[in-house]
């Protein structure tokens, strides 16, 4: 199996940044919804890329698989999925619809993930100008619901580092995504020890963890922690790990 070409895996981290903000903007086009969601028995999605620049801008679309690892996002070529168009220019202040389709069945039991890519094209370098044309890139994720009712679920647990740090460790042993956009560790008496803002996706059957520095000293007692996530605010006794 291969992995994906080294220029989508470079600009991966930029595209998670990007795919923060809603719509999703890269430099002069925005997508909307930046979220693919493939119910079971769909065959295919959509989404409208938006040109809000002042020159027509062309853009290249490919897909990838996406699984975890270690808590390491892994990408590789992917068959599964066909995109239209693939190639195409928008030009200013005009909108292109994409269709992505879905070439294998639903898996029976759990969600299946892929990354659509939305690639720039820049244009070729006009003689006598200085500078570095920059390609810029969305990386839109494309959940594939399984046939099943999905959902995550989660085991939170947090320890502490030698150099005062606390590591907090998700696991989702469920069979649907979870995607953590901050999260608050309080101590028993309602004390904030801990804040992060991850942003980041924890796949089913995989695990995450984030360092963070304690606003004040933890001693390793039990700690109460409230999240916002992709599937709405939670709270949950955080277990300290031995």
């Amino acid at each position: 199996m291969r992995t994906i070409p080294r220029l989508l895996g470079a600009a991966f981290g930029l595209a998670l940044a990007l795919v923060a903000a809603s719509p999703a903007t890269a430099g002069s086009f925005s997508a909307n919804p930046v979220r693919l969601t493939l119910p079971a028995g769909a065959s295919s999605t959509s989404l409208v890329l938006e040109n809000r620049g002042d020159k027509p801008v062309v853009v290249q679309a490919s897909t990838a698989s996406w699984r975890q690892e270690e808590g390491r996002d892994v990408l590789e070529e992917t068959q599964d999925l066909i995109v239209s168009p693939p190639i195409f220019t928008v030009p200013v202040g005009g909108t292109q619809t994409i269709r992505v389709g879905l070439m294998r069945p639903a898996d029976p039991t759990r969600e299946v993930t892929y990354r659509l890519f939305l690639q720039e094209v820049p244009p070729p370098p006009v003689a006598g100008e200085p500078g570095v044309a920059v390609a810029l890139q969305l990386a839109l994720p494309l959940f594939v619901q399984p046939v099943a009712k999905a959902s995550p679920r989660l085991a939170w647990q947090a320890r502490s580092s030698d150099d005062g740090a606390i590591e907090l460790s998700l696991a989702n042993d469920g069979t649907a995504h979870v995607q953590v956009v901050d999260a608050r560790l309080a101590g028993a008496d309602g004390t904030v020890i801990a804040e992060l803002s991850p942003r980041a996706y924890v796949l089913s059957g995989q695990s995450r963890s984030w360092r963070v520095k304690p606003l004040r000293p933890w001693t390793g007692e039990a700690l109460r922690l409230t999240a916002r996530t992709s599937g709405g605010d939670i709270s949950a006794q955080v277990a300290a790990a031995r």
